[in-house]
Formats: C-alpha cells, sequence, structure tokens
C-alpha cells in the first residue's frame, strides 16, 4: 500500500483530503443504450464525460450528495455539457421581497436540483443560479441561441433579468420538468405526495412493452405559470380583508402521471411520418421481433433532443439541443408609444435675469 502523502521538497507529511462520495447513474452503460437507438452522445465524448462527471462528484469543497449527465445544450459561439446535483446542504431560505412573487428555495420546487456546466469536458466547473419566478415568466418569452458564454448579456425583448447563465438555468430546469420521465412503477409517491422513493418491488417490463407511453410517467415537478412548483399566494396588505372571491388555481399534472395525459404538441407542419402531431414517439434499436437485448427509446416532440433510453429495467434521461421548445413563437410587441403631450406649446418671452457684473479686481500696492 503506498505510504502517506508527502512535500516534494522537504518530505513532510500532507493532509490529505478524501474525495467525497456521492451517488451517480452508470454514464458508459447509459452510452450503450444511446448508441443503440441512435441519440445522445457518442462513446467516446461520454467517456470524457463520465470522467468530469467524477471530478465534480468528488470534489470535497462542492458537497453534493448526488451527480447526474443531464446533456449538452448547444450554442453558436459554444456548447454546454450540463450536469443536475443536489446538495449536502442546499442552503438557506430566500428572502421576499415586497410586491414580488418570492424564488423557491434551493433544494425544493424549481430549484430542487443544482446545475453545473463545463464548456469542454474535463474544463473547470460553473454553477448556474437558482430561478426565480420573474426569470422563468420572461424566459417563456423568449427564443434565442445560446452564445457559449455565461457572461453575454441576454439581447432580446422583454429584457431578461440576467446574464446568459441565469437563461441556460431557465431552458434546462423546463426542459427537466417537461421531459424527464421513469418507467410507471419504478417509484412511489412518498406521504406528502411530492416526494418520490424507489418502489421496493419493481419487476422490470420487456423493452417490448415499454413502446407504450401508458408505461412511462413524469418524475419532476411541473412548473405553473407563476414560476414556481408550488404554488404562492400573497398575504392581504395590511389593513385589508382577504377578497370574498379568488381565482381558482391553477392545477399541475400529479407527480408520476402518464405520458398519454400530456397535450399534443402544439407545432404545425409536422408532415405525414407524425401523424396527429404527438407529444412523444418511440423508436427501438431493432425492428426484428424477439430480438435479444432490445433498446427502446422514447423521444419528446415538444422538446425536441429529449429523450430516454430503457433496456432490461435500466433507463436513462438525456437532453442534446439548443433549448427550443417545439411550439408556434410569436415576438413579444414593444410597449405602447407615448401619447403626444396634449397642451400648447408657447415661446417664452421672459428673458432671463441680467447676473450681476463681478466686482473689479484691486490693483496690488507698489512695493
Amino acid at each position: 500500500t503506498p505510504g502517506p502523502a508527502t512535500t516534494p521538497a522537504g518530505g513532510e507529511p500532507v493532509d490529505v483530503i478524501p474525495p467525497n462520495d456521492f451517488e451517480t447513474e452508470n454514464v458508459m452503460a447509459d452510452a450503450a443504450l444511446y448508441e443503440a437507438i441512435g441519440l445522445g452522445l457518442g462513446k467516446s465524448e461520454m467517456y470524457g464525460v463520465m470522467l468530469a462527471l467524477k471530478k465534480l462528484g468528488e470534489d470535497p469543497d462542492k458537497k453534493l450528495a448526488t451527480v447526474r449527465f443531464f446533456g449538452k445544450m448547444l450554442g453558436t459561439g459554444g456548447d454546454y455539457y450540463v450536469f443536475e446535483s443536489t446538495m449536502s446542504d442546499p442552503g438557506t431560505e430566500t428572502e421576499v421581497t415586497e410586491g414580488e412573487v418570492p424564488a423557491e428555495a434551493s433544494g425544493t420546487g424549481a430549484n430542487l436540483y443544482t446545475y453545473w456546466v463545463c464548456a469542454f469536458v474535463g474544463g473547470p466547473f460553473t454553477r448556474l443560479p437558482d430561478v426565480t419566478p420573474s426569470m422563468v415568466a420572461c424566459g417563456r418569452r423568449l427564443k434565442r441561441f445560446l452564445t457559449g458564454s455565461l457572461s453575454a448579456e441576454v439581447s432580446a425583448y422583454p429584457p431578461f433579468p440576467g446574464k446568459e447563465a441565469a437563461f441556460l438555468r431557465v431552458q434546462v430546469g423546463r426542459i427537466a420538468s417537461a421531459t424527464v420521465v421513469c418507467p410507471a412503477g419504478f417509484f412511489t409517491l412518498g406521504e406528502d405526495g411530492a416526494s418520490l422513493a424507489k418502489a421496493e418491488e419493481f419487476a422490470a417490463p420487456p423493452a417490448e412493452d415499454m413502446a407504450d407511453l401508458s408505461r412511462w410517467g413524469h418524475r419532476y415537478a411541473h412548473i405553473k405559470t407563476q414560476g414556481r412548483c408550488e404554488l404562492y399566494e400573497p398575504p392581504p396588505p395590511e389593513g385589508e380583508e382577504e377578497p370574498a372571491t379568488t381565482e381558482e388555481p391553477e392545477v399541475s399534472p400529479a407527480l408520476l402521471s402518464s405520458l398519454e395525459l400530456d397535450s399534443e404538441s402544439a407545432a404545425v407542419d409536422w408532415g405525414a411520418a407524425v401523424p396527429g402531431e404527438p407529444a412523444w414517439a418511440t423508436c427501438t434499436s431493432s425492428n426484428i421481433p424477439g430480438v435479444k437485448h432490445q433498446v427502446v427509446g422514447v423521444r419528446s416532440l415538444v422538446w425536441p433532443g429529449a429523450f430516454v433510453a430503457y433496456a432490461a429495467g435500466a433507463f436513462s434521461n438525456c437532453y442534446v439541443g439548443y433549448g427550443f421548445k417545439n411550439a408556434p413563437f410569436v415576438p413579444a410587441p414593444p410597449p405602447a408609444v407615448s401619447a403626444e403631450y396634449e397642451g400648447m406649446l408657447q415661446e417664452s418671452t421672459e428673458l432671463p435675469l441680467r447676473p450681476d457684473e463681478p466686482p473689479a479686481e484691486e490693483d496690488d500696492p507698489a512695493e
């Protein structure tokens, strides 16, 4: 066994910080599933992803509990490798600003997961900021390419409240909320109805059966129109009573709801290859009936680039794309032009007051 670490110069012992313990998926096994159905990244690139994931998870300063490869976000000047994690210490509650919908605290709701990005596998990691309801609301109204620079301005209208790092985090959160799925029966709902636990008696169905959308369910909570997963009801102003009639709260799809219940894609002109404009499409690694080691893929048509691969009880979600939702897009109109001044403009005839003359300078006395 190797001895303790020492300094190169004096040979003195050095305290070595052990790597952080974390849970993750079998990245190379997932790469084999992706290759079988022709989706995602190649094995050579996924090997670099595996090493980058190991580097991120073992960092003792980040204190991550779980790490998962989310996918690759493509940009015009550079791409982002995105990793999804849960923190051992999520953090504290966020401050509530009067008149605004507060953001959900780290480790809950829309900020349940923490995301890290790197420009190339092996490069330094940058933590993406948590999302706020205003970011989500504005991000849903924008459709633009990423530049590959986290500090770049989001040049769009309406103005986005943040840099590209925040915009990237919004898009990643929206994609994950809508497309991360799991086989039906793999998880069970907790007593609170908002947490999941792995089912103890899960019988892995054959791959051929997983081509049915009813065999799949949503794993992540839906982000409401408000920009939060949990509805926020602002308290009434001081001295005022609560209104007698209130609007009905938005009802979100429940966790583990079937993919069959998803709304069809609102995109047009899909062509004859995809009749009915469904929200999901399935594919298999082989069209030969009864073939062994069959792999089934389920692709999202609402968020092109998002998919899940399944084989023999193992499954993996991934996304590779530009972060565009396949839906009709209409740019937001500019604000209304200000009205002209209605009063009559009249030139003033009053002359300004004549300024006082400066005092005369006294001559210096002769020496």
